[in-house]
């Protein structure tokens, strides 16, 4: 499997991940009712294009869970006990790419619209990620794996200013 390949796999790993909300309490589930039943009646006086737009509206107050892949990570990964301050994040910013600016890069434009340097090194970022996430969920120490931050610093990609480097050079050409 080739470099993009297995970034794409990793990737469609976290895509099946499904944040889940944690209960509301009575006061915050009477509000959540109160602002549907409220939606459903705004749907009864307006045109069939905005009625569509606030039917969607008050879906998705309903399910609770954000939809965007890049508000389910940031938030399973705030509530998760996943060590990943360190790596390459996910979300990226307007001028520096995240992890899944490239998941998004490369389902767009393929892999020559990314430097294979920084594909490379975003790849191994992104198996960190899956190995600790992995761990945590057995319950694994990450201080007792070979992929705990004292180990890692021996290696090039792991440094910031490695991963820095090859994040700002992800979308210039090879």
């Amino acid at each position: 499997m080739n470099t993009a390949g297995r970034f794409v796999a990793l990737m469609h790993g976290f895509e099946a991940i499904r944040v889940e909300s944690p209960p509301l309490d009575e006061a915050a589930e009477r509000s959540k009712s109160e602002l549907i039943a409220a939606l459903v009646d705004a749907r009864k006086n307006v045109s069939d294009p905005v009625s569509e737009r606030i039917k969607g509206f008050e879906k998705l107050v309903a399910d609770g869970a954000p939809k965007n892949f890049k508000a389910r990570m940031r938030q399973h990964f705030e509530k998760s006990s996943v060590l990943v301050a360190d790596l390459w994040p996910m979300a990226g910013t307007s001028s520096s790419p995240g992890l899944i600016d490239i998941r998004d890069r490369l389902a767009h434009m393929g892999w020559r619209s990314i430097n294979s340097q920084s594909l490379s090194v975003a790849t191994w970022h992104l198996s960190l990620y899956a190995e600790r996430y992995c761990f945590d969920r057995l319950g694994v120490q990450l201080s007792k794996t070979t992929i705990c931050p004292d180990r890692l610093r021996r290696e090039e990609w792991y440094s910031v200013a490695a991963w820095q480097k090859a994040r700002s050079e992800a979308f210039d050409r090879n």
